[in-house]
């Protein structure tokens, strides 16, 4: 196969902290066009950018035009999963020539990082690259069928709009209670519950707590918001939880479900459909009109049917592509735990 090469006159660097607002001007661009909404935040971008198990310098690349103009980005996530490195690709959809020539040159170059991580992976382990889509997005998806990747997988955004009429939280199971995360408390007893219901989540990946406690305790301490974090009480135990961000995506009237879970011990008791309609009744008191979730579309612990049981629609279907780099045994869940 012939090598993807640039135009006569493009450039290619990688991305600096500097970079964020023109990397959030094309990502919205991208999605203004294909699902007439923004999808990202400034924010978001920075957070990625900037954490600290992420390589900004070797992980990403940037397509300029002569003019300087940006066309293109791309990065590539394999911090502890080499196995399954997540890409994401973006062209601008109005490039000289069409999106596809870049695209195919980015997802080469995420193809060569790929390879030189080969020799640090166990040999008899399975590896696949994993990036996710619009589904009706047709170019990109074509561009990632010629490079060697499958639809593996769907993924929905799930929405409800919530009525003008007050909404009435539901009552909890006996010997359950709710309340509100406070600022300042510790992490340990919600990030050990978020990894416990997360052994039950497709692509999880099972990690030594010394490094998956503080990637968590990063995130969590990051995106708190003492208003919006829900949590479920069994006793002095996280039985479940909610944590949700108001006006996602710079949206003053969208709260966004981020984290939904039941530690296992607890399910089959009501309690997730419970917490759910707890947060619809909870973010309209707070003003927000509308609640967003992401579900997988074949999850293993059945959520999407709980979401439709809820009242909520899918809004977006997304695609998860994988290529395939060597087959050998799967590191990351793919099945119910025992």
């Amino acid at each position: 196969m012939t090598r993807p090469v640039l135009p006569e006159g493009y450039t290619t660097r990688p991305a600096t902290l500097d970079d964020v607002d023109i990397i959030i001007a094309l990502l919205n661009k991208l999605s203004q066009a294909l699902i007439g909404e923004t999808d990202d935040t400034a924010e978001e971008v920075f957070e990625e950018l900037s954490d600290p198990t992420f390589d900004i310098g070797s992980r990403t690349l940037l397509i300029f035009d002569a003019a300087g103009t940006l066309l293109g980005y791309a990065n590539l996530y394999d911090f502890q999963r080499l196995e399954t490195p997540i890409a994401d690709v973006y062209v601008d959809i109005e490039t000289p020539g069409g999106a596809a020539p870049l695209e195919a040159y980015l997802l080469a170059w995420i193809d060569d990082i790929c390879a030189a991580n080969m020799p640090l992976i166990p040999p008899e382990h399975r590896v696949a690259i994993r990036a996710w889509s619009y589904s009706h997005d047709d170019g990109y998806n074509g561009s990632l069928e010629r490079a060697g990747y499958i639809n593996k997988r769907v993924s929905y955004q799930m929405r409800l709009e919530l009525p003008a009429e007050p909404l009435t939280a539901p009552e909890l199971p006996a010997g359950f209670s709710l309340r509100i995360m406070s600022e300042g408390e510790d992490w340990m007893p919600l990030i050990h519950t978020i990894l416990d219901t997360w052994q039950d989540h497709y692509g999880f990946i099972k990690r030594p707590d010394e490094v998956a406690i503080p990637m968590w305790q990063r995130h969590l301490e990051h995106s708190f918001d003492p208003r919006s974090w829900l949590m479920v009480m069994h006793g002095d135990e996280i039985a479940a939880f909610a944590l949700c961000k108001l006006n996602h995506a710079d949206y003053p009237d969208f709260a966004y479900v981020n984290l939904l879970g039941t530690a296992r011990k607890y399910r089959r008791r009501g309690l997730a459909e419970a917490l759910l309609r707890t947060v619809f009744a909870h973010m309209q008191s707070l003003g927000m009109k509308r609640v967003g979730l992401g579900v997988d579309g074949e999850s293993l612990t059945g959520a999407t049917r709980l979401y439709e049981r809820a009242g909520m629609h899918v809004h977006q279907a997304y695609r998860m592509n994988e290529k395939l780099l060597r087959d050998g045994i799967e590191t990351t869940v793919t099945e119910l735990a025992i």
